[in-house]
Parts: C-alpha cells; sequence; structure tokens
C-alpha cells in the first residue's frame, strides 16, 4: 500500500534526529540479564514482556549507539496496525472506503508522541494483536479461535491494551452464543488465567476506587479524544501542556456522534455484535484508566490518542457492514481523509521540534555523564531535584551514573562525542555544562594558601571569558577583605549562565579543583567579577 508506504517513510524523517530518553533508557539501563524476575516485573502497572525482550534482541544485534532500530521497528508496528485496520475495514465497506481508516492512523498527528518514541511500540504491538484477534475469530474454526487465543496472549504481554482486547472478545462470544454457544469461550479463558498468575505473582494495582467519579467524563474525552483526532482538529492551543491535545472540537463531535448512535438505537437498526465487542474494548480501556488516573494520565494526553482511534475506526466501519461508497460519497471520503491527513501531518510536524529539543538535552545530558567518567559518583543522576529545577525535568530518571556505565560497557554509549555536543542549541548547551559541573563535583573551597610555583594574575572587576582558560588541576583566588566576587565557568555554552558559584563576601583564598575527564580539546573558560582587584593562580595539582 502506497499510503502505508508514505506515512512510514513521513515517520522515518520526522524521526531522524532522536534517541532514547525515558522509559527507552529503563529498558536500556535497567532490566539487565534475563530472568523471570526482569521480565515479568510490571513496569509501573503494565506488563510488557514484548517491549523487554525486543529491546534485549536488538541491543544484541545493534548495540545502543543508534536509536534507528528500535524507532524503525516502532514504526514499522504501527504500519502493521494501519494495514491490519484496512483489512478489517475491507471487509465491511470495501477496498476503497477501507484505505480512509488506515491514512488517518498512520500519521496520526495528535498521538505524535506514540509515532516518535520507540518505547510505544508496545502499544502497536499490543493494538496489532488484538486486531488480529479480532479478524481470526470470523474464521470460525478451531484453527483460527487457536490463532486468535495466541495473539491475545501477545497482545496481553505486549501491553494492558491486550485486557481491553479480552473484554471485548469475551463480549463478542457471549453475544454470539446462540450461533455457537459458549464454547469458544476457551480462547479467552487461556489468556486470562494466564494474566490472573501474572498478577497474583508480580501485578501492581494503580485503580482506585475513590477514582470512580472521574470515569463519565473521562470516558468522554477519551471519545472526543478520538474523534477530534480523525478529523485532524486536535491541534494543541498555545500555552497549554505541548503533551496533551485540544478537545475544544472533539467534545461536540462526541455529542453528535452520541445522539446519532442514539437515534439509530432508537430507530431499531440493527447493530453488528463486532461494534459491541470493539466499543466495550475502547470503554474498558477508558473506564481502566480513569481508575488509575493520576497527574499526567489525562485523556487529552498525546499518548493514549492512538489507542482511542484505532478502535473507533474499528467500530465506525461496523456501522455500514456492506455499504459501498458511490462516486459522490467517495469523493467527499477522499477529501475528507485528505484534509485530515494533511491536518495530522501538520500536529506531528509541530510536535517534531519539541520533541528533538527534549532528545537533544537526552544526548547531551547522557553525554556529560560519559566526558565525567572516572570522577562522577555511580549514584549520580542528571536531573535530580537540585538540578531539574535549574535545567528542567526530560525525563532522565532512569540514568544513573553506574548502572549507564555497565550498560555502556556491554552496548556501546549512548553519548555523542563532544564536538556534536558543541553545535546543540545554546540553551541545551547550557544545562550541559551543569549537569556536567554537578557530575565532576565543581566549587569553590576555602584554601589556606596559594600554590608554591603556581603562575599567578592579576584580577580585576572583570576578567574576558576567552582570555580565561582553566586546564585540569587546582586554581586559587585570593581576594582582599571586603572584596565581594563571582565566579562562573562556561565549557560549551556561549554564556556564563548557570555554572556560577556563591558569591564571595569574606575575601581569602579559595581554591578551585578541575579534574582530568573526557573532553580535553574543550576546557573549562573562566569569568571572574569582583569588586576589587584580587588574585588568580593555577598549576597546582588536584
Amino acid at each position: 500500500m502506497l499510503i502505508v508506504v508514505a506515512g512510514m517513510g513521513a515517520l522515518a524523517f520526522e524521526s531522524r534526529h532522536l534517541t532514547f530518553f525515558a522509559d527507552d533508557l529503563s529498558l536500556v539501563v535497567g532490566r539487565r540479564g534475563m530472568s523471570l524476575t526482569v521480565l515479568l516485573t510490571p513496569h509501573t502497572e503494565h506488563l510488557i514482556v514484548g517491549p523487554i525482550l525486543t529491546y534485549k534482541v536488538l541491543l544484541h544485534l545493534f548495540g545502543a549507539t543508534s536509536y534507528w532500530p528500535f524507532i524503525g521497528l516502532a514504526i514499522v508496528l504501527n504500519a502493521l496496525c494501519a494495514v491490519l485496520l484496512y483489512v478489517a475495514a475491507r471487509r465491511r465497506v470495501g477496498r476503497w472506503a477501507a484505505l480512509a481508516p488506515a491514512a488517518i492512523l498512520i500519521v496520526l498527528g495528535p498521538a505524535w508522541q506514540d509515532l516518535l518514541w520507540a518505547f510505544q511500540m508496545g502499544f502497536f504491538g499490543s493494538i496489532a494483536a488484538g486486531i488480529g484477534a479480532f479478524l481470526l475469530l470470523d474464521r470460525r474454526d478451531r484453527i483460527g479461535d487457536a490463532l486468535a487465543c495466541l495473539l491475545l496472549i501477545v497482545s496481553v504481554a505486549w501491553g494492558s491494551i491486550g485486557v481491553g482486547v479480552m473484554a471485548g472478545i469475551a463480549v463478542e462470544l457471549v453475544l454470539q452464543r446462540r450461533r455457537d454457544g459458549l464454547r469458544r469461550l476457551w480462547l479467552v479463558a487461556v489468556p486470562v488465567v494466564l494474566y490472573g498468575l501474572w498478577y497474583i505473582g508480580y501485578g501492581t494495582g494503580a485503580m482506585k476506587a475513590s477514582n470512580i467519579t472521574l470515569v463519565p467524563s473521562y470516558v468522554l474525552d477519551g471519545f472526543s479524544g478520538a474523534l477530534g483526532s480523525i478529523a485532524g482538529l486536535a491541534q494543541t492551543p498555545a500555552g497549554a501542556d505541548p503533551y496533551e491535545i485540544g478537545l475544544g472540537w472533539g467534545r461536540p463531535l462526541a455529542v453528535l456522534a452520541l445522539l446519532l448512535l442514539i437515534g439509530r438505537i432508537v430507530r431499531g437498526r440493527p447493530m453488528t455484535v463486532r461494534f459491541w465487542s470493539l466499543t466495550v474494548t475502547g470503554v474498558a480501556l477508558w473506564i481502566a484508566a480513569a481508575l488509575a488516573y493520576f497527574p499526567s494520565r489525562d485523556a487529552a494526553q498525546s499518548r493514549y490518542q492512538y489507542i482511542g482511534v484505532a478502535f473507533v475506526l474499528l467500530a465506525a466501519v461496523e456501522l455500514a457492514p456492506g455499504w459501498r461508497p458511490n462516486v459522490r460519497a467517495g469523493l467527499l471520503i477522499t477529501l475528507a481523509t485528505a484534509a485530515a491527513v494533511v491536518a495530522n501531518l501538520g500536529i506531528l510536524r509541530d510536535h517534531t521540534g519539541f520533541w528533538t529539543t527534549n532528545s537533544q538535552f537526552s544526548q547531551a545530558e547522557i553525554s556529560m555523564i560519559q566526558i565525567a567518567r572516572g570522577t562522577v559518583a555511580p549514584s549520580f543522576t542528571p536531573e535530580d531535584p537540585a538540578t531539574g529545577a535549574v535545567i528542567g525535568n526530560h525525563d532522565m530518571y532512569p540514568i544513573v551514573a553506574g548502572p549507564y556505565f555497565s550498560a555502556a560497557d556491554k552496548f556501546g554509549s549512548l553519548a555523542i562525542s563532544p564536538e556534536r555536543v558543541a553545535r546543540l542549541p545554546e540553551n541545551v548547551r547550557l544545562a550541559a555544562d551543569f549537569v556536567l559541573a554537578h557530575a565532576e563535583r565543581l566549587g569553590l573551597v576555602p584554601a589556606e594558601r596559594t600554590p608554591a610555583g603556581a603562575r599567578c594574575q592579576t584580577l580585576t572587576s572583570a576578567v574576558g571569558a576567552a582570555s580565561l582558560t582553566l586546564s585540569p588541576g587546582t586554581t586559587t583566588f585570593r581576594f582582599p577583605r571586603g572584596t565581594t566576587a563571582t565566579v562562573a565557568l562556561r565549557r560549551f555554552a556561549d554564556t556564563f549562565s548557570y555554572v556560577t558559584f556563591p558569591v564571595i563576601t569574606a575575601g581569602g583564598t579559595w581554591s578551585l579543583t578541575l579534574p582530568q575527564d573526557g573532553a580535553p580539546r574543550t576546557p573549562w573558560l573562566l569569568d571572574v567579577v569582583t569588586s576589587r582587584p584580587g588574585r588568580l593562580c593555577a598549576g597546582g595539582t588536584p
């Protein structure tokens, strides 16, 4: 399908500057070895055996020096979801109309966080296996049921979306009892039992009874987000959380859709069993998300849109089984789909810059840990509360220096070269300097005297940044009593903004020790502002 190939190309282009971060890093650094505990310990509350094994295979084959194998596989799995959606839709509305939902899903801009993040392959794998299980039910034979059962197990193993799929398929089998009895329920019972055994052994409960009051509004917002995303009308409002989509258009669309659906039911027009089973799947997932809600898990979050859209589109084609569009209807569908795709590509493009910047912070911060190797404490994290308060939060919480070095030794470093760091935007380089200063534990400490034989010079009111380059070793500063002075450093940044040491107000002698590290060609530069002339002496030993 040219549409799918074009969509994959667009995503590959938008992903070209991205790298590991957040949950990616938890799989690269944190899930080491091969044991039941490694595989079955939940990620937050989710079973993610599929992504864990996939990352292990990709790390073994390609290492961690490139993100392409990981994001590339996520793009392929997204394409698989679009193809399976097309197959399901083609059975109901024919091949031409079936292109519309596939085209929308493959480049679903409001779901940019899923489409541009390799870790979200868990969503794609779970949804693809779930759609496949629904398709296999239509075979109505033992082989089809056995394969559907297997795919349900795969769906659950790749993510909690599989639990909603099991609920939907169970409803479908119960509604078909007049035709098949309940003999086919075993194909759901097997994965339910396996999931139950995992939950007993390893599961953690995130659902809260107190969240039950959130369910109605959460389900409505989830449905609104899905419809707004499908229509290409889910742009993030200016100044809003960049991780959330806008529901301004989606809410009236949701109300209109519900009114039309109620009208259809009142008129006695039949609904397919599959429509109800898919509806149960989507609603069950929204209810579960509402019960497990905490801040940052709003229904409008970008990463939740793909799930809702996939099942809403699957349910929508069930409203017109056997329908084939005439020329006029076909033209309208084509124009509406093209408009939605163009709008969604715009949304995707708008967020690519934000996501790329986040990746640049990840690369820079990891690179600073790599540069500081030999000096940095094994427990060091680049975004502890003190550091994060200055440079912001870029979801680097899985990175701890000791485990990171262990993973880097095995799979290759995630860091980029100092030369590449120097070409990053200024705000990223400022953050890099700040992280490196903390990793190398730089600071002014009182000194008893100036080391003998050190090279000294007078400090006036302001020293030019470019004229004072520091080498590894100890540098001392001596100020007369009553002097106020500020000492600042920069290394990759162009300005002395973040690495600024406390103002000295009592005069005296102070020392600053710079260790040898992994970027000898990029020295620290010094700026000193002092109210009275002082002395700087360099050439000591650490």
